[in-house]
């Protein structure tokens, strides 16, 4: 995955309304980042229509009062995404004398946008050697796009070669965007310069520096914006040839049929992440799969060729003889006594999923297996549903939960029916999120309410919505939204409770074995 600039406008310079131009070339998919800087320091830059101001990077650097090629500068960053029929934006800055503008357009290889955020640094300290220390870390991380903007206090100066550093991060290469910097003796006079470079790996563990060697001594100040995408579900899931192999995993944990063309895209897969799969094995675990799906009986053989499957698969680690040593499930299918070193296996799979594993759920699996052949029970099977949602959620197991699946494996191994357990697995639900995730800033909305608001229709069963916190990982309390209506309906939440600081997207899902339908979501404020 790549974030490449699409292209870069030519700045453009006025006293209160610059009038810069969307790159050409710039299309469907594409966000724009807007950047303004001005003088003098007391004027407004206005949030042009239909763009959203970047948090944390407008500023100032200083109140020293405007002259020719002196004084404090003022600037900020937008963003939007391009939509056909965009114009150029309206730019307004209110008491300004001199200002430059510029808009740069970005493409990106997965499905969304993570919402840009920035920060802003500035130098007093008149010099060549210009630099700015952001205020703040902006998260920078492998394949972000960092966008830097500087303006400096007259077009007296001019900048050279920009660099950008950022402690724990590895910087490609920096350049200039668009080649030819802005300049304008408009009013008290200005000059800007703007770059552009990818994250390439590596995670920044401290505030990032951009810096040029100016021509002559200057002063002024800047923004540094980063872009990321990120990669998401279609809803309802469809699963074709070409799809199908970056989606294998995501299918095979939502329990779907598999299918010959599935299995053999699964085997590119598998290959592409470093695993060896060989065609039996991909063949038994495609049956094994539909097995589980469908409560049909399982074999000795698929057992062992599944365990080695998922141990590559899971934990993403290369399979030795011994990670592949008999585990408590095979020696069950074959009606074989559980030892010592069979539990300790068990004990480090269970560590590899991220559960906690007491010693006290070690004696008890010991303690279950030991026991006779018993029937599933109807309060076996709740048991064995609400389980299955704390393997998925990585809750933590208790010593009775290990009891119960144990004895709920050895009806699975001996071929017992669970019908009732299908029915309680087949009400666990899935959602996927959609759109451009949403930053609430508290101190921007001030005294309203939220609601979530949703165009829904059930395909079959019961279709899901909900709005979903992705900083802490929740569900908003209260968002949750469903309908069983064939045709669209029109659904609103009751009033949410956002938490400041918090990044939220709407999602949507069904019922496993459901589909839905949906036209469009938005958060209403009132």
């Amino acid at each position: 995955m790549t974030i490449a600039l699409r292209a870069a406008g030519a700045w453009a310079a006025g006293s209160t309304a610059p009038a810069p131009v969307i790159p050409t070339g710039t299309t469907t998919g594409d966000i724009m980042v807007l950047y303004v800087g001005c003088k003098p320091f007391s004027a407004t830059i206005n949030t042009p229509s239909g763009w959203t101001l970047i948090t944390g990077t407008d500023g100032q650097n200083g109140t020293t009062a405007s002259g020719i090629d002196t004084g404090s500068v003022r600037w900020a960053a937008f963003y939007r995404a391009w939509l056909s029929g965009d114009a150029n934006p309206t730019i307004s800055v209110t008491s300004g004398n001199v200002s430059l503008a510029v808009i740069h357009s970005y493409s990106k290889t997965l499905a969304a946008w993570v919402t840009p955020t920035g920060a802003k640094g500035s130098d007093t300290t008149s010099g060549t050697g210009f630099s700015l220390t952001m205020d703040a870390n902006p998260g920078i991380t492998l394949n972000d796009m960092l966008a830097t903007f500087a303006t400096i206090a007259g077009n007296n100066a001019t900048f050279g070669t920009p660099t950008l550093t950022a402690a724990g991060a590895t910087i490609g290469t920096v350049t200039e965007q668009p080649a030819t910097e802005g300049s304008t003796a408009t009013g008290n006079d200005l000059e800007s310069s703007a770059s552009q470079a990818l994250c390439t790996a590596g995670t920044a563990t401290a505030a990032p520096v951009v810096g040029w060697t100016l021509s002559v001594a200057q002063t002024g100040g800047g923004a540094i914006v980063r872009l990321r995408e990120v990669d998401t579900q279609t809803f309802p899931q469809t699963l074709t040839a070409t799809t199908v192999t970056s989606a294998a995993t995501r299918q095979l944990q939502a329990n779907k049929p598999m299918t010959a063309t599935i299995v053999t895209s699964i085997a590119t897969a598998t290959k592409q992440a470093n695993k060896t799969l060989t065609a039996t094995l991909v063949s038994a675990a495609a049956t094994m799969t539909q097995g589980l799906a469908f409560a049909r009986t399982l074999t000795a053989s698929l057992v062992s060729h599944v365990a080695t499957m998922t141990r590559g698969l899971t934990f993403g680690r290369t399979l030795t003889a011994t990670a592949v040593t008999s585990t408590a499930t095979r020696q069950l299918q074959a009606n074989k006594p559980l030892t010592a070193s069979i539990v300790t296996s068990a004990a480090t799979r269970q560590l590899q999923t991220n559960k906690s594993l007491a010693a006290s759920m070690v004696t008890s699996t010991a303690t279950a297996t030991k026991e006779a052949r018993k029937t599933l029970t109807a309060s076996l099977v709740s048991t064995a549903a609400t389980i299955s949602r704390g393997l998925m959620i990585a809750r933590t197991l208790t010593a009775s939960l290990v009891s119960h699946t144990a004895s709920m494996s050895r009806g699975l191994a001996f071929g017992r029916t669970l019908s009732a357990l299908s029915t309680v697995v087949a009400k666990l639900t899935r959602h996927r999120s959609h759109g451009l995730p949403f930053l609430y800033t508290a101190a921007n909305w001030g005294s309203v309410s939220f609601y979530l608001e949703v165009f829904l229709q059930a395909l079959s069963g019961t279709a899901l919505a909900r709005l979903y916190n992705q900083t802490d990982g929740v569900a908003v309390t209260n968002s949750e939204l469903s309908t069983t209506s064939g045709s669209f309906v029109r659904l609103r939440s009751t009033a949410l409770t956002l938490i400041d600081g918090k990044t939220y997207a709407v999602q949507f899902g069904t019922e496993d074995g459901n589909s839905g339908a949906f036209r469009g979501a938005r958060i209403v404020v009132v």
